[in-house]
């Protein structure tokens, strides 16, 4: 029986693999608050790889962090949002070697 790495948003479900593409894999992000990195791994995805434009995202996901912070300790943080009109879920990863200072941590 094969498995299937199933990514689930409400009644949104999708394989991780159909969810984070190449393009949505940010290396090397340097920024000075959680913001601001939202802001830069966005500016490096290629538009083709967002299902919306990216100011949307942004606000969307930024709003979210503002209201309540995602990080989860040990240097994770999950910001998200829900957007409208989305079809399926999308996933992007990123990953900064300095890290990106937390308020509050």
């Amino acid at each position: 029986m094969s498995r299937q790495t199933v990514v689930s948003v409400g009644d949104l479900v999708a394989e991780v693999g159909d969810v984070l593409t190449p393009g949505r894999v940010v290396l090397n992000i340097e920024a000075d608050n959680v913001l601001q990195a939202i802001e830069r791994v966005l500016l490096r995805v290629p538009s083709a790889d967002l299902p919306m434009p990216m100011e949307q995202i942004r606000t969307a996901v930024q709003e979210r962090e503002k209201l309540v912070s995602t990080y989860l300790g040990n240097g994770i943080a999950m910001p998200h949002a829900r957007l409208q009109r989305l079809v399926k879920p999308i996933l992007l990863f990123a990953r900064s070697e300095k890290g990106v200072p937390m308020e509050g941590r």
